[in-house]
């Protein structure tokens, strides 16, 4: 089991949502340069400390949260960032279970979506969608 086989297989998950797809930003991977007038998004994997429940400490469960932001022109209002947060929210539904390499990631209840964060000449919505796997 590795991080690469868990990103990949979130990461492939948010590609596939049946909506038109927007440029998006990978960890390490940077949108050369990002739409002035038209939606982005970002998305990083953000691991938690791995937990070994077995008394054997044999099995591995690692958790985290796959947090996408949703990068918005301000002057456009909020309707579609919150269409496409409710998609998303929906698409990573558990019980959603991924596949990648050999590998199963499940998500954890219904992704959240936060306040807008400020500051920005976006208007940016954050979803936080809860993953584990075991392994």
């Amino acid at each position: 089991m590795s991080t690469y086989d868990i990103r990949t297989a979130l990461e492939a998950h948010l590609l596939a949502l049946p909506l038109p797809a927007i440029p998006t930003e990978f960890d390490n991977h940077r949108i050369a340069t990002p739409p002035i007038d038209a939606p982005w998004q970002s998305c990083s994997l953000l691991p938690a400390q791995p937990d070994n429940p077995g008394l054997d400490e044999k099995t591995t469960m690692q958790r985290g949260v796959f947090q996408v932001l949703l990068r918005y022109p301000s002057a456009d209002g909020a309707g579609d960032a919150q269409h496409r947060a409710d998609a998303l929210c929906g698409h990573f539904k558990a019980p959603c279970v991924l596949t990648a390499g050999t590998i199963q990631v499940r998500t954890r209840g219904r992704p959240w979506v936060g306040a807008p964060i400020p500051g920005s000449d976006r208007f940016v919505i954050p979803v936080s969608i809860r993953w584990y796997s075991i392994f």
